[in-house]
């Protein structure tokens, strides 16, 4: 068959190229539309908003302690100096002056320094110039004295796992938060004696918070806040559907309430619980296991899967109205703290970010302030109204402390954007006020010493530049109250050539209107741009073209070729591509030739068939101009069509010979006829009639025997009759 070859090589391609450059008419669009989605770029100082939004934020430093702990919790001392304390084993440190962590004495407050289930949980500065620290592990409540600055030792040894929180209240008292039982202390700062105050039906309590001479306390797993007016004198004032309180904020005339839902129902209610532990609580051994209600102790947090699934903040009003101002997805939160303005932060794991939300339940918009790009932001240290210090935890402990020679400001980059091709940068427009835009341009996709340096930017005017860039980078400055809401930068390609994968011809088929066969290619183009087709073929030997496909381009990738209206010959086909649907004024062109391939509608030739009665032989040529003979048949009084072999065994050429033996006919009179096909699908069938005085010979027809015996396989000659 004669188009049976299918994706031929290409074997000339022809090119238009023109002297001056050509870009694409069809321009493209770089939107950053929401600059708070993840991967949008990196913000140094810029926090950004679930509405897309842009703002100054707080400028932070780094600074690193240890590796293998973590920093839970913080204050800052009456002198200004940030204290830091985790574990595990325990400890408290202090940043110096010259930006590095300095350990403070906790004497004999872990066992040889190397208790592994304890870290200092809690750090609270209280009236005096004091700082009191809660341990987890061994219930320790630990103080450090003006006389004494470097130094903690012990106030109280509760008889408790953990202790979670501590609060300073009136006439020289201290409230702890403990677990596993659910149980609040009063302490005498002056003489270490402790009482239990009250104990709720959860196994911890997770925070304190005194405001207007009453105590308030947030349930660990029974999401109940509590009002505590005194010994055992306790109501709960709200529940909450998410089961863990984790900081209550007083504000103003209003509680800022964080909470967390558990990623696990309980297996047994908080009462069960608490019941089960009070039981224990006369053999209750130092620093006993854990069990199944708490969080993950801190040193184990940085590896284990949290507790909590989800995190939300909540304002209740004096009138006790209560308005949610945000909720975090797959996120829970470690610390909440709110500043002079009314903004609350939090600080969550695990993302390891710090989110900014105001009070006032009108606005409902919720910031990213930070991304510590550590497992959890464990804590929010205050100072002076407002954060100063965020620690972190993950496999160390690092602080990242404000700069206070910035104030509010800070630069947000984009991500390298690439626009597949080399393109011109026209104008760039954004949706902001009183920020600073600059931009950069290179050919690698990751910027080096080869890309432009920074330049600024005016709103919507293009540069005087025109040179063509694949990459591009954005970046905004802002300060004081700055705001961005997006950008759009539109760039045009450098026009590129199309490209054409492949080019096959289908097999030669018989139709209503002739002999025909399919041709189909793959093209694309780099820009994206609409592709037209245009076909020619060319016979070997000709020096022009012909068109075929009709006087308008083609505008799909196949095409029917009509070849039995084609003089038979040798031919090539060329298939040419233009990008002009998408680029009127300069189109580019990619051709692609194929291989020569033979357009055949004639027949083979039968010639010279002869038959000898006496040895039974018939003998014929079979040529034809231009395809090999592909096909030889014999039929015997018009029965079954048997195929046979020419004389040389194998059909290969365009002109072939036969000598056959007709297998024991009768004497008489017969029909014999010969069919031959040529590669193209052209045949021919020829008949001779031939009389018989006497059967020709019988000739054997090979048949394979083994004999299993003898493990030997003979051939033997034998000749079947044809089937009449």
């Amino acid at each position: 068959m004669l188009f049976r070859c299918a994706i031929l090589p290409c074997l000339l391609l022809l090119a238009i190229l023109t002297s001056s450059p050509v870009h694409a008419t069809a321009t493209r669009e770089w939107t950053g539309k929401n600059l708070g989605d993840s991967g949008a770029g990196s913000y140094e100082g810029v926090m950004y908003s679930d509405r897309g939004r842009l703002a100054p934020g707080i400028k932070t430093e780094k600074k690193f302690y240890k590796e293998d702990l973590s920093f839970w919790t913080g204050t800052f001392e009456k002198s200004g100096a940030l204290l830091a304390g985790g574990g595990s084993p325990p400890f408290v440190v202090r940043l110096n002056k010259e930006g590095t962590f300095v350990p403070l004495t906790i004497k004999d407050l872990a066992k040889d320094g190397k208790d592994a289930t304890s870290a200092v949980t809690v750090l609270r500065s209280i009236s005096g110039n004091r700082v009191v620290a809660g341990f987890s592990g061994n219930g320790i409540i630990a103080i450090k004295k003006s006389d004494k600055p470097d130094e903690f030792v012990t106030l109280c040894k509760l008889l408790v796992r953990g202790v979670w929180d501590l609060a300073e209240g009136e006439n020289g008292f201290l409230y702890a938060a403990t677990g596993p039982l659910g149980q609040i202390y009063r302490i005498n700062l002056a003489t270490g004696t402790f009482e239990l105050w009250v104990q709720v039906k959860d196994t911890n309590v997770r925070t304190l918070c005194w405001s207007r001479g009453r105590l308030l306390a947030g349930g660990g797993d029974s999401g109940n806040l509590y009002q505590i007016r005194g010994k055992d004198k306790v109501e709960t004032l709200h529940h909450f559907e998410e089961e863990s309180i984790q900081r209550i904020i007083d504000y103003k005339d209003s509680l800022v309430v964080a909470v967390n839902k558990l990623r696990v129902p309980a297996d047994e209610k908080a009462e069960d619980s608490y019941k089960k532990y009070f039981k224990k609580l006369t053999d209750l051994p130092q620093g006993f296991g854990i069990d199944e209600k708490m969080p993950a102790p801190p040193d184990q947090m940085r590896s284990a899967v949290s507790n909590y699934a989800s995190g939300a903040v909540y304002l209740i009003g004096k009138e006790y109205r209560i308005d949610r101002l945000a909720a975090l997805r797959n996120e829970h939160i470690m610390d909440a703290r709110v500043d002079g303005a009314g903004r609350v932060y939090l600080s969550t794991g695990p993302s390891g970010r710090v989110y900014m939300v105001h009070a006032s339940p009108a606005e409902r918009e919720l910031w990213t302030a930070q991304e510590l790009e550590y497992v959890n932001a464990t804590t929010i240290v205050m100072k002076d109204g407002s954060p100063r210090a965020f620690l972190a935890s993950g496999h160390e402990a690092v602080a990242f402390v404000r700069d206070e020679k910035q104030g509010r400001s800070g630069s947000f980059k984009t991500k390298p954007y690439s626009s597949g091709r080399p393109a011109r940068w026209g104008a760039l427009t954004w949706r902001g006020s009183d920020v600073k835009v600059y931009t950069r341009n290179g050919h690698s996709p990751k910027p080096d010493s080869t890309w432009t340096k920074w330049a600024e930017r005016s709103n919507g005017v293009a540069p005087e530049s025109s040179k063509a860039w694949s990459f591009a980078q954005i970046r905004i400055d802002m300060t004081g109250k700055a705001e961005c809401y997006g950008f759009s930068w539109r760039f045009a390609e450098k026009n590129q050539r199309p490209e054409i994968k492949s080019l096959t011809i289908g097999e030669r088929e018989l139709a209503k209107g002739g002999a025909q066969c399919q041709i189909t290619w793959e093209a694309s183009d780099p820009n994206g741009d609409k592709l037209e087709y245009r076909l020619a073929v060319k016979e070997e030997s000709a020096a022009s073209w012909q068109d075929v496909g009709g006087l308008l381009p083609l505008t799909e990738a196949k095409f029917t070729l009509p070849v039995g209206q084609l003089p038979d010959g040798r031919y090539y086909l060329r298939l040419t591509v233009s990008d002009a649907p998408s680029n009127f004024e300069s189109p580019l062109v990619t051709s692609r030739t194929s291989g020569l391939f033979v357009i055949n509608n004639g027949r083979p030739e039968i010639l010279n068939m002869s038959f000898d009665p006496a040895t039974g032989k018939l003998t014929a040529k079979i040529t034809d101009k231009l395809s090999i003979i592909s096909e030889l048949y014999i039929a015997i009084d018009g029965g079954e069509w048997r195929s046979i072999s020419p004389v040389d065994g194998i059909l290969d050429e365009k002109s072939e010979d036969v000598r056959i033996i007709l297998p024991g006919i009768a004497t008489g009179r017969h029909t014999v006829s010969l069919r031959a096909v040529n590669e193209a699908g052209g045949e021919t069938v020829v008949q001779k009639s031939i009389a018989l005085d006497k059967s020709p010979p019988v000739v054997p027809a090979q048949e394979s025997i083994v004999d299993d015996s003898e493990e030997v396989e003979a051939l033997i000659v034998n000749v079947s009759k044809p089937q009449q």
